[in-house]
């Protein structure tokens, strides 16, 4: 392999190490945040009697970023391989 690349090859997976970066940070933020919510909410648990499920609060802020996380991560890295398929595709149809 030569090492000079492509420029549009170059370009694309440039952007697609910023786009896994970017992911990977949001994955760390959301760790460290879960991690402190829910040692605030078992604190206040501690001393709350009958514990009912409904205690548990961190839950929920819990699945609302973990969903956006998980779909962050499926746009990130399931994503790069549709989006590179269509691009051939568009290229084969314009005779590129």
């Amino acid at each position: 392999m030569t090492d000079k690349l492509n420029p549009d090859l170059e370009k694309r997976l440039r952007r697609q190490a910023k786009a896994r970066v970017a992911f990977k940070i949001h994955l760390l933020v959301f760790i460290a945040v879960m991690v402190f919510i829910w040692v605030i909410n078992v604190v206040v648990m501690w001393n709350v009697t009958p514990k009912a499920w409904y205690h548990w609060w961190a839950l929920w802020p819990t699945l609302g970023w973990g969903l956006g996380v998980f779909l962050h991560g499926i746009t990130t890295y399931a994503g790069t391989g549709m989006v590179e398929r269509e691009y051939q595709k568009l290229r084969r149809k314009y005779g590129l």
